[in-house]
């Protein structure tokens, strides 16, 4: 470990750190082809990231994470060991690169960075889930954007590290901006069941909460008419 206080490789942990939380073994990939193809110098054992055995192992991981988050039934299933990587990637991440922080510090940096991105865009997640209909699926693109948005805050974070943590805050705005927008449009979809005045979609014909049966109604509130309903 080097003596003295580096911004830069502090900037690099949490660019790396943040990047982990939505894809872990992509950025340690990243890390790794940097070590074996641009000379990036990883500290210590953590060179052993640069082996071509270990990089085809991450990318098999890397393929298994990017598959398990775009299904839903996967993920849930896969939510503790999706951690698991997130946690993994941010604490290695940590390692390789902040030879200026104590090995502890740097870990634990990186472990509480990855996971709080994870919990962040897993709320976002959650409600962009909620307003999924059977023609979009919002959560889904984003699912497929994470990929590319890891790799490259991840490269950002070995060359520009300032530009990377700019992303990382530019991508957290952008995240409860979403979150904010999917909730909103989630709440104009929703009704009060006229029974138990629990929540309920606007198509819904019985109460989830309840099960009383309830006449559905339009994102206006008002009960769908047939196009004889005018007539006499």
């Amino acid at each position: 470990m080097t003596m003295g206080f580096d911004p830069a490789s502090l900037l690099r942990l949490l660019g790396l750190s943040a990047a982990s939380g939505t894809r872990g073994a992509l950025v340690l990939l990243v890390l790794g082809l940097a070590g074996r193809f641009a000379a990036l110098p990883l500290e210590g054992s953590w060179a052993c990231l640069a082996r071509p055995e270990v990089m085809g192992a991450l990318a098999a991981v890397a393929l298994f994470e990017a598959w398990a988050e775009r299904d839903d039934s996967m993920r849930e299933l896969a939510t503790l060991a999706l951690a698991g990587v997130q946690a993994a990637g941010g604490a290695a991440s940590g390692l390789a690169v902040a030879s200026s922080l104590p090995p502890w510090a740097a870990g634990a940096l990186g472990v509480g960075v990855a996971l709080g991105t994870g919990w962040l865009r897993g709320r976002a997640h959650r409600l962009l889930a909620a307003t999924r209909t059977e023609v979009a699926d919002p959560r889904r693109w984003l699912s497929r954007l994470e990929n590319g948005g890891a790799v490259g805050v991840a490269a950002a974070a070995l060359l520009a590290p300032v530009l990377a943590v700019g992303l990382v805050a530019a991508a957290t705005l952008l995240g409860l901006a979403i979150a904010r927008t999917a909730r909103a449009v989630e709440a104009a979809w929703r009704r009060p069941c006229p029974r138990c005045g629990a929540s309920i979609r606007v198509e819904a014909t019985r109460c989830p909460a309840c099960r009383a049966e309830v006449e559905a109604t339009s994102l206006r509130g008002e009960p769908p008419t047939s196009p004889s309903a005018d007539r006499p």
